[in-house]
This record gives structure tokens, C-alpha cells and sequence, in this order.
């Protein structure tokens, strides 16, 4: 779901549904194809900073939070 304020957690979005809509061998086969964590830093016009991570080197899915630390939680 998007995050009020943060234009750019729809794209965000757009990659977890992606992410979540592949079969379980088909998200596997794009980790072993990718091997990277992404992680994202994102800035609304007020300033306020939200966190995105991206895991494309184990779990195949997307976590966030309000902190690095949050948004990493969801790593192994």
C-alpha cells in the first residue's frame, strides 16, 4: 500500500505486488538471477524520510519503515 506523503512508495508498491504475484519458483528464480539488496531512502516534500529494502538476494520481497533499521528488520 503507499504511504501518505511519499509520492514514490507507489513504485515501491508496484514491486511488491509484482514481487508477491510471481509463483514461489519464479520469484526464487529471479533471486538467484539478481543477487542484491536494494535499499532505498526516500524524501516527501516535507522532509520526512521513509525506508525501503528490497530483497532480491534471499527472500524476494519488499520491507519498509520509518528507520533503516525498521525497514532492514524484515531481513534475515
Amino acid at each position: 500500500m503507499p504511504i501518505a506523503g511519499f509520492t514514490s512508495s507507489a513504485i515501491i508498491d508496484q514491486l511488491t505486488g509484482v514481487l508477491t504475484a510471481l509463483p514461489a519458483e519464479s520469484r526464487k528464480q529471479e533471486v538467484n538471477r539478481t543477487k542484491a539488496v536494494y535499499a532505498f531512502e526516500v524524501t516527501n516534500a516535507q522532509g520526512a524520510k521513509h525506508y525501503f529494502v528490497v530483497d532480491l538476494k534471499q527472500a524476494g520481497r519488499v520491507t519498509d519503515g520509518a528507520s533503516e533499521a525498521d525497514a532492514a528488520k524484515g531481513q534475515p
